[in-house]
């Protein structure tokens, strides 16, 4: 997001530029000519990094309230998960759940965005857990690490998760 803004700040600056007296008339088509292209470029461009990252990253209070309206289907989830390696996409939607990573009947996560590849990205969701999972911060949106996974505890065996890579 922050390249798309940058491109609209240049053509933003570009713009000031064209408008500032040249000697030659060349000179401002070709500003004129940047102008249009960052302008083209910027807003389907950050249109598209925001579908492409699954949307915009939800709050803590958010979740806390999707995990509240549907504490019973994850509950069941987490029952399916002890004997089953997998669950289908639908039953994911319905707790607003993009992606499962099943490491084990112990622990799994459940992504609700994400973004980027190997070498950078981050995701926010849930963590299912036996183990106490560390480090624990009471507030993700504001106290999550710049490297790494994050945690905050829910209730019982349940977690939100932030990992930066």
């Amino acid at each position: 997001m922050t390249v798309w803004l940058a491109a609209g700040l240049g053509g933003i600056i570009c713009g000031l530029l064209a408008k500032a007296p040249a000697r030659r008339r060349r000179t401002r088509v070709v500003v004129a000519v940047v102008v249009s292209v960052l302008a083209l470029l910027a807003v389907p461009g950050g249109a598209l990094d925001l579908v492409l990252r699954g949307g915009p990253v939800p709050s803590d209070a958010a979740l806390i309230k999707n995990f509240r309206e549907h504490e019973a289907g994850f509950a069941a989830l987490a029952d399916h998960l002890q004997t089953a390696d997998s669950v289908g996409n639908a039953e994911l939607g319905a707790l607003g759940v993009k992606w499962l990573n099943y490491f084990g009947p112990d622990y799994f996560e459940l992504d609700v965005v994400s973004w980027g590849i190997v070498p950078s990205g981050w995701a926010k969701g849930y963590v299912y857990s036996m183990q106490a999972l560390s480090p624990t911060v009471d507030d993700l949106d504001r106290h999550a690490q710049a490297d790494g996974a994050t945690f905050r505890h829910i209730k019982g065996s349940w977690y939100f998760s932030y990992e930066v890579w």
